[in-house]
């Protein structure tokens, strides 16, 4: 639950939350339950996933939002981008501004009426994907999930123990942040075409399982290091006033978390962050 005024924007992820705040600038949830409650404002753009999506307080700015349930019971004031199985804007809720919306089903007349602007709609072509899984289904793979990132900060922190990875104490600005991935997605890109380039040419179909053995122990460091350098640029930009790696790696890890809920953007996350522990190597 979260309560009172947020000035720097949330991030937040877990099974519910609820919402209970004024809320000012960039806003990013996932959950298997997200409910912005009536007494809620929330002023800055906002991206969420989740099964259910229940909005009854108001909003102000773009909204992208996916799940299987999503309700407007508020006036949002912005452009609303939606991937859902059913959308519903009931009597109280209205957006003011542009609608565009992937569906099972399309709004009614009626629905429609309380959007100021353009509507744009696509039907679904196959059932919604939280639709064909049960409780107890949705409820194992978010404990792997969780089970999964758990064994990754535990791994993590025993990497950062290395004392060559004091370097990551530094602070690190966007800039360097942007620099290190355009470096790092060189060898991202090289390496793989390298294992199968050596498996083509047959002669060299050692070198090619060794570079592949090699590949997950390679994704793990550049992770780690992307992780803790995202974790050491968001302390500076937050000022934090900490220089420890592990509180570092910590902060990166829970955005990192909170950001791959949210659906198609898992792999080109990983890509990124792995990109930026990859440039580093390569300095």
């Amino acid at each position: 639950d979260f309560t009172g005024n947020i000035g720097n924007g949330l991030v937040a992820a877990g099974r519910i939350i609820n919402i209970s705040s004024a809320i000012n600038s960039t806003n990013m949830l996932a959950a298997e339950k997200i409910n912005i409650n009536p007494n809620s404002q929330i002023h800055g753009d906002s991206f969420m996933a989740g099964r259910i999506v229940k909005i009854d307080g108001e909003m102000e700015g773009d909204a992208y939002i996916s799940g299987a349930e999503i309700s407007i019971n508020n006036t949002i004031k912005g452009d609303l981008k939606v991937y859902a199985g059913q959308l519903k804007i009931s009597e109280n809720g209205q957006i003011i501004g542009n609608l565009s919306y992937e569906s099972d089903q399309e709004l009614t007349a009626i629905e429609a009426a309380r959007v100021t602007g353009t509507i744009s709609f696509e039907r679904s072509e196959d059932p919604h994907f939280f639709e064909n899984v049960n409780d107890v289904y949705f409820r194992k793979s978010l404990l792997f999930s969780f089970l999964f990132k758990i064994s990754f900060v535990v791994c993590g922190l025993l990497f950062l123990l290395f004392p060559v990875t004091k370097y990551l104490e530094q602070s690190f600005t966007h800039k360097q942040l942007v620099s290190n991935a355009l470096w790092g997605l060189i060898p991202m890109f090289i390496y793989p075409t390298a294992i199968v380039l050596s498996i083509i040419l047959v002669i060299t179909l050692p070198l090619s399982m060794v570079m592949i053995l090699g590949f997950t122990p390679l994704i793990f460091i550049t992770k780690v290091v992307g992780v803790t350098m995202i974790g050491s640029f968001l302390s500076n930009r937050f000022n934090l006033n900490t220089n420890n790696r592990f509180v570092y790696f910590l902060i990166g890890v829970f955005v990192y978390s909170a950001l791959s809920f949210v659906p198609y953007f898992g792999f080109l996350l990983l890509l990124f962050v792995s990109s930026i522990g990859a440039g580093v190597l390569m300095a």
